[in-house]
């Protein structure tokens, strides 16, 4: 799995898989009490799969960005279907970027303009986070794109990345009593920023405005990715990949204990306190009989929940998930094997729904689609080989490559 999100179809054939519930958190001790003070907000999960080396304080001002925008993103899923809300790079870039929030400054450019004071609320960091922004500039970025899939049986899309020089420009006043912070993006970079084509993802901010370090944000990112899974494998030099570190702490331990440990350290003690809705642990895993100092070949992240949901609105979206999938696989691709019904009906949680559900419309597409469906010789064995590959990636732990 390389870490998308499937959208959603809307469609008035009530045989078809139609608009999804909302995503559930599971708990993982029933102690702990629910976070009660934080905001949650919507980050483009292309923000989430970003390889770049910002500081804890620019990633903190690219979140304020994102926060700012929370209005007309929320215009955005208003409009209707998460899998194709705006077509036209224009219509999207002037409904996001042209409200009363953001305004064209730059020529041919987006801006986002902030006080310093929404930046920070003590005027004795402003040097220093004038520095850190200037210094934004400076630093390259590797953005996803969705490679869309061309034959039929390949997957629907894969993951590559562009790069660019820098995400955007920053221009700060010097008026004393009046600083204003200026972010300016490229159209290109821009319309990557606020995406539709991976989904959104649910963050609470002040983990990201409390993480102590970069790596505790990054890896809060990375796996709230994969909220809906209970472990998740992900070869090591890909996590070196992810968070950037590729050339960094060339011994193994010290990737330990400079990243993944202060990040579960940090994770762990905020979960407990409320402040985050996740934390996790981890486990090296080899290939063969590991020699003392040897990197491991992967990394498997158990990832612990907190539960956002009444045990009664829960049970209610368990129900409603296992029947409809229940419903889709008699109705829509006529399964009669009832052994095989009640297999992977039981294998559907709220927290999967939306993976099943996507998966769902995308074979339901390739069977209706007279020109696709025609390079399609068995149809029938096509649909069952499909769901059960399906089925198998969700039973199993998910691999992150």
């Amino acid at each position: 799995m390389t870490g998308k999100k499937n959208a959603s179809k809307t469609s008035s054939d009530d045989s078809r898989p139609g608009a999804p519930q909302e995503s559930v958190v599971l708990l993982n001790k029933d102690e702990v009490v629910p976070i009660s003070t934080q905001t949650d907000m919507m980050v483009p999960v292309s923000f989430a799969m970003m390889k770049h080396d910002f500081s804890k304080i620019q990633i903190r001002a690219i979140i304020n960005i994102i926060k700012k925008l929370q209005v007309d993103l929320k215009k955005l899923f208003s409009m209707g279907s998460r899998r194709a809300i705006i077509n036209s790079r224009d219509s999207s870039l002037s409904l996001v970027f042209n409200d009363s929030e953001s305004v064209e400054v730059s020529p041919g450019k987006y801006d986002i303009v902030f006080k310093m004071n929404e930046l920070s609320s003590n005027a004795r960091n402003y040097y220093d986070l004038e520095q850190s922004l200037i210094h934004m500039a400076d630093i390259p970025v590797q953005m996803p794109v969705k490679i869309k899939g061309r034959d039929v049986g390949e997957s629907e899309d894969y993951i590559d990345f562009t790069r660019y020089t820098h995400l955007c420009d920053v221009s700060i006043s010097d008026k004393r009593y009046k600083r204003i912070v200026i972010f300016s993006f490229t159209p290109e970079v821009a319309e990557k920023f606020i995406s539709t084509d991976f989904g959104y993802l649910k963050l609470y901010d002040s983990v990201i405005m409390k993480s102590g370090n970069r790596y505790t944000q990054l890896m809060y990112m990375l796996l709230s990715q994969f909220r809906d899974k209970e472990y998740i494998r992900i070869r090591t030099s890909k996590l070196r990949d992810r968070l950037n570190i590729s050339d960094k702490y060339k011994e193994f331990r010290k990737v330990r204990r400079c990243v993944l440990d202060v990040a579960q350290e940090n994770l762990s003690k905020m979960f407990e306190e409320g402040e985050s809705d996740i934390s996790f642990t981890y486990e090296c895993e080899y290939k063969g009989t590991p020699v003392r100092g040897q990197e491991p070949d992967y990394i498997k992240f158990h990832i612990i929940k907190r539960l956002l949901v009444s045990k009664e609105d829960y049970e209610d979206r368990v129900r409603y998930s296992k029947n409809m999938v229940d419903k889709w696989l008699r109705t829509t691709f006529l399964f009669k094997d009832e052994e095989l019904i009640k297999k992977y009906v039981a294998l559907v949680t709220p927290e999967n729904f939306l993976e099943i559900e996507g998966k769902f419309n995308y074979i339901y597409d390739i069977i209706a689609d007279t020109k696709k469906s025609s390079k399609i010789i068995d149809k029938k064995a096509y649909i069952i080989k499909a769901i059960d590959n399906l089925f198998k990636s969700i039973a199993d732990i998910t691999d992150v490559d």
